[in-house]
This record gives C-alpha cells, structure tokens and sequence, in this order.
C-alpha cells in the first residue's frame, strides 16, 4: 500500500509547469541523462520550447506537453516507435 506521501503525489498528479528533469520524468526519458535527452528531443522539434519567467529556471506547461504527444499521436504516431 502506498504511503501517504504516495498517495498525495498520485491524487494531485503532475505539476503544471514542469523543469527540465520532471518534463523528463513525465514523458518516461529511460536513459543516462533523462533531462539532457528531454532537451535534445525539445531542440530537435519534438517537443515545445520551455517558458521563460523571471526568477525561474526555464519550465515547460503540462498542457504544451500533451499536446505535443497528441499531435504527434493523430499524425500516425509519426517519429514515434511502436512497442511490440
């Protein structure tokens, strides 16, 4: 059974805004470097660039992200592998 802490995170969900690393985590990056690859995807066209506001680190919206999967989703799943 999960924590309560678990629990929180699972019930509230993913943040709105989201950094490199979390961006990275939500869209399941496997590998070495999950943010450096999230941001090599990101400068390839794969993703949508971050927003940028004062004071902050550079940050992607939830909702951009999605769009991005769905656009690429209704497009044939192009440029994405399809799992067997």
């Amino acid at each position: 059974m999960p924590s309560p802490a678990q629990t929180s995170t699972i019930i509230q969900g993913w943040p709105a805004k989201m950094t490199a690393r979390t961006a990275a985590a939500y869209l399941d990056f496997g590998t070495k470097d999950p943010a450096g690859a999230f941001r090599a995807a990101v400068r390839r066209g794969l993703y949508p660039q971050p927003v940028h506001l004062p004071g902050e680190p550079p940050k992607w919206r939830k909702t951009d992200l999605d769009a991005a999967i769905e656009a690429r989703n209704d497009n044939k799943l192009g440029g994405w592998e399809v799992a067997s």
